[in-house]
């Protein structure tokens, strides 16, 4: 079953769709939440609401450090 949409919503849909644990790697993370302003925060909610109760490791990363030392 193909999962489309933004990142967020492919993060939901492979937490539905995947009963084992999972990892999930973000790589130069600070470009995706540059070129969305609201993607941090929608990303937080999913985490805070649906993803708090599944088997996921999500690893965000990036080369930008002062990126993730001032926004996250």
């Amino acid at each position: 079953m193909p999962i489309a949409g933004d990142i967020v919503n492919v993060i939901e849909g492979l937490s539905r769709l995947v009963e084992r644990k999972i990892l999930i790697i973000i790589d130069e993370f600070q470009f995706i939440a540059e070129s969305d302003p609201s993607f941090v925060s929608r990303l937080q909610r999913l985490i805070d609401q649906k993803l708090v109760s599944r088997n996921i490791m999500l690893v965000l990363c990036g080369s930008a450090v002062s990126f993730f030392e001032k926004n996250l």
